[in-house]
């Protein structure tokens, strides 16, 4: 995991004192939970609030067809009227793809953004030319929480991510979210 970490990109870091996510890449991050879910926010960088309902978007990608090598709306998964406990709209730096650069000099894109979602997906779907049956068991974990994401904005970058996995803190969610 150092090499992992030492050539990847996370959007946001642990504080090594609290513990609590802060941004790296992130400009702020608004957090909505269902109301009466027991949520608090700490860091100035992530807005809290509550809603009564929270309603996936149609267009919000849910699942990955590995034969395709495509993404599926949830229109398309037959899951309209979808909900989740929480929503984070995620506002990433105004220079993240224009400055952003990897460890070996090369740019960072909105692609290098995707493709790790795809790959979450499709390590873990049989008929992937990818497949890894190590990788079946965390997709199954994920699936259950994840109710959906969608690129709202391309530069700069925001993105709406809907989950059923509640944390106590909103920094946890965010970066969930945001990575």
């Amino acid at each position: 995991m150092m090499i992992i970490r030492g050539t990847g990109e996370s959007a946001t870091m642990p504080d090594p004192f609290t513990g609590l996510f802060r941004p790296q890449r992130v400009k702020k991050a608004e957090v909505t939970h269902l109301g009466g879910l027991p949520v608090t926010k700490t860091l100035d960088w992530v807005d809290l609030k509550f809603a009564e309902e929270i309603q996936v978007p149609a267009d919000a990608w849910i699942d990955w067809d590995a034969k395709t090598q495509k993404f599926i709306t949830i229109s398309e998964a037959g899951k309209a009227g979808l909900t989740a406990k929480s929503k984070v709209v995620v506002h990433y730096d105004h220079n993240l793809l224009r400055d952003t650069k990897w460890h070996d000099g090369s740019s960072f894109s909105l692609a290098d953004m995707v493709i790790k979602l795809a790959l979450v997906f499709d390590r873990g779907k049989p008929e992937s030319k990818l497949f890894d049956s190590s990788a079946q068991v965390s997709l199954r974990s994920f699936q259950e929480a994840f109710r959906g994401i969608r690129i709202v904005k391309e530069n700069p970058v925001v993105i709406e991510y809907y989950t059923d996995q509640v944390f106590l803190d909103a920094e946890y969610v965010a970066r969930d979210a945001a990575n």
